[in-house]
């Protein structure tokens, strides 16, 4: 999954993915730079609908590419909605 070591990362960024969950943390790792220089709703479904459309070598660039979304979507995105929720008083907090 995206979570490799540091080890693991660095020697990803020097002569590339190595196994699919080195595939999967780079995909991750592109979704979460996205996320940060703009963290809302517009940048998800910009991320989501990049993913869908682009043409994936193998099957295997492809699951690693749907993998880091779901964890991305997890971590990042649905923490971000049920916020916006508790924000727009459409739940009380601790209701979410």
């Amino acid at each position: 999954m995206p979570f490799i070591t540091k080890e693991a990362r660095k020697i990803t960024d020097t002569i590339g993915p190595q196994t699919v969950g080195d595939k999967c943390f780079l995909c991750y790792r592109e979704m979460l730079k996205t996320w940060r220089q703009s963290p809302r709703w517009t940048t998800a479904h910009e991320i989501h609908n990049t993913l869908i459309t682009t043409q994936f070598d193998t099957e295997d660039d492809m699951t690693a590419a749907m993998l880091a979304w779901q964890v991305f979507f997890q971590l990042h995105v649905m923490p971000y909605e049920l916020q916006k929720r508790i924000d727009n008083g459409e739940v009380e907090t601790g209701n979410v």
